[in-house]
């Protein structure tokens, strides 16, 4: 973004479950991680294979509104989405039915700033 000549990188911040035990209802997200800036940004999530939709709330500087994005290259294995709401953008990403392995998709936030996230999609342990 700029203002008066000068260029402002948004801080984005995404989050998700990061309990490290992956389950059916929870995605892991190394960290709570944050990163600036323009290009070439990637995280890295893990969900479950035939698990519940991995939902990553992202934020911008941790208040105010969510920002609009969209889902600039599709996931080969799965499905993305992002939706802003009031308060963040959520990222949502849907395996395909018994698919377990990587898969990555991008996102857009217009022209000075995207990410690439990295899925891992695993086999959940026996029980």
């Amino acid at each position: 973004m700029k203002s008066n000549g000068l260029i402002y990188l948004p801080l984005v911040v995404l989050a998700g479950c990061t309990t490290q035990k992956l389950t059916e209802t929870t995605c892991i997200v190394a960290h709570e991680s944050g990163f600036a800036g323009t290009t070439g940004n990637r995280e890295h999530i893990t969900v479950a294979q035939n698990g519940k939709p991995c939902v990553i709330d992202m934020t911008a500087g941790r208040q105010g509104p969510g920002f609009g994005g969209e889902i600039a290259k599709q996931p080969q294995h799965g499905t993305a989405a992002i939706r802003a709401t009031a308060y963040a953008t959520l990222i949502s990403y849907v395996p395909d039915h018994d698919y377990v392995g990587p898969d990555s998709f991008e996102l857009s936030f217009g022209p000075d700033f995207n990410a690439t996230i990295v899925v891992t999609v695993g086999a959940l342990p026996s029980s």
